[in-house]
């Protein structure tokens, strides 16, 4: 978006899983600051590029919101192919679940899953970081779709993490739309990341935008907003 600069949480799905899953060798990684990316495209066997960090991104997202592993390599390679013209053969793509970080992720994943369906079994519902409950909704959850299910209900968990996240940000800028003549405003809303236009300064807002919100932050989640 011309004029905009995004801010983000810095690879907060992985951050989200970290701490909520209990991963003690990633949440070790990310709380040293260091980006997963490059590590992946190393392992993966792609060229170390800002660019190509969509593609491992793409499959990092799957393994985090519960698709399966047919749907994480066709994510990556349709993403190959969009930003490079070839696709990626399935066998390289296969290689970001060998990684020791996200087969940690995985584990935690399959773990996170079955707690999930026994609490659907025992109650009928989850809870989310709000308090809201997440229960077996129109669907049902037979035999059939228990699977498909808990996986829906995992994203749902994770998104409200996301949100709950960005409530420091969203307060700021709740608070500078109350000015007679604001600094600046989110033009876009990205989930986990917004996209902001400043009237003065970009650097300067930016940098007091992340002062403000890290101090205001209260948890533990290996993440940090990052323009």
């Amino acid at each position: 978006m011309p004029d905009a600069v995004e801010l983000d949480l810095s690879s907060a799905h992985f951050a989200i899983a970290a701490k909520d899953w209990g991963l003690p060798d990633l949440y070790d990684f990310l709380s040293t600051g260091q980006s997963l990316w490059m590590p992946l495209l190393e392992h993966v066997g792609l060229p170390p590029e800002l660019r190509f960090k969509k593609v491992v991104k793409s499959g990092s997202y799957g393994v985090v919101y519960g698709a399966g592993e047919r749907r994480i390599i066709s994510d990556m390679q349709a993403e190959h192919e969009a930003l490079t013209g070839s696709q990626m053969p399935a066998e390289q793509a296969s290689r970001l679940l060998t990684h020791p970080l996200i087969r940690e992720t995985l584990e935690g994943r399959t773990r996170e899953l079955e707690s999930i369906r026994e609490a659907i079994r025992d109650r009928g519902y989850v809870l989310d970081c709000f308090g809201k409950q997440i229960s077996r909704g129109k669907n049902g959850f037979g035999h059939a779709n228990e699977r498909d299910f808990s996986r829906s209900i995992l994203a749902q968990l994770n998104q409200a993490r996301e949100l709950r996240l960005m409530e420091p940000l969203l307060e700021l800028a709740e608070a500078e739309s109350r000015k007679a003549r604001p600094n600046w405003r989110i033009v876009l809303w990205q989930h986990d990341g917004v996209s902001i236009r400043a009237t003065r300064r970009t650097e300067k807002v930016i940098e007091q935008i992340q002062l403000i919100c890290r101090l205001r932050r209260t948890d533990d989640y290996p993440t940090h907003l990052h323009g």
